[in-house]
């Protein structure tokens, strides 16, 4: 998190990437390359802050690679995955729902195959249109999931509720619904029993963060073809690059990751 002026937080995501060094990023020059991207896709946010605070450290779980170096950037740690899962372990006792979900969700997955598709936030974060980031997930779906499979829909917490509303409607051959409103603030991660009993489509860094908890049938549902027909032609080569960076790292840490996704017959 970035604290600026007039109380207002800007979140960069994928920490390191998203990572400023302890002054203010000057307007980007024309740099194709993912750091030069994100600079020209953020700077309009965060040329509104008069004050600029930044971290002295930063605590992640995976390194995108994508740091230059020889800036001053926050002290860096790499939390070790055996620490993430025991960390989500510990903290989800205190959520009862999401232990009654992971029960409930348990018990159907061993009689009818069940996705979680888990939504990103393309459209609020301007790289593409409403429709077009709707159509993706539809797309997504009728590749991965038999007509008739039950989807799951996590929201993103940039999406808003009509947006899922929408998803739920386009996806009238599934038995698709909104997991609980009262969940839609804490992470996927949390999920844990789910992760290791549904199937898993993920079109985001999330994928690269699951595959560290051994999800069995995660799949990194973005595509090259996707980027080319759904998203702005401004932002195709940033999300490509952004893209191809996720994969390396998902299929580095769980190399079955493309394995053949269940299906009903």
């Amino acid at each position: 998190m970035q604290a600026l002026s007039a109380k207002r937080n800007i979140c960069y995501g994928d920490s390191p990437g998203f990572l400023y060094p302890p002054t203010k990023p000057p307007a980007p020059t024309f740099d194709i390359s993912l750091r030069g991207l994100k600079h020209l896709f953020w700077f309009s946010r965060v040329n509104i802050a008069n004050d600029w605070i930044t971290a002295e450290t930063a605590l992640t779980v995976i390194d995108f690679d994508d740091l230059d170096c020889s800036l001053p950037y926050p002290e860096h740690t790499i939390i070790p995955s055996e620490i993430l899962v025991q960390t989500l372990t510990t903290l989800k006792r205190f959520f009862a729902p999401v232990l009654q979900l992971e029960q409930d969700i348990g018990t159907r997955s061993k009689t009818e195959p069940t996705w979680l598709l888990i939504l990103s936030n393309f459209t609020s974060s301007k790289l593409t249109d409403e429709s077009d980031e709707l159509e993706l997930y539809v797309q997504i779906c009728k590749e991965h999931v038999a007509p008739g499979g039950t989807i799951l829909i996590k929201k993103h917490a940039g999406t808003p509720a009509a947006f899922v509303e929408q998803l739920v409607q386009r996806l009238d051959s599934y038995h698709a619904k909104k997991l609980p409103e009262r969940l839609d603030s804490l992470p996927i991660e949390f999920l844990g029993h789910v992760l290791e009993s549904c199937g898993i489509i993920s079109v985001s860094s999330a994928s690269a963060l699951l595959s560290l908890l051994q999800a069995p049938h995660l799949i990194h549902a973005l595509t090259a073809q996707n980027i080319e027909k759904f998203f702005r032609p401004a932002y195709k080569d940033y999300m490509t690059l952004a893209n191809e960076k996720i994969l390396k790292k998902t299929r580095h840490t769980l190399p079955t990751l493309r394995s053949t996704p269940l299906r009903t017959e």
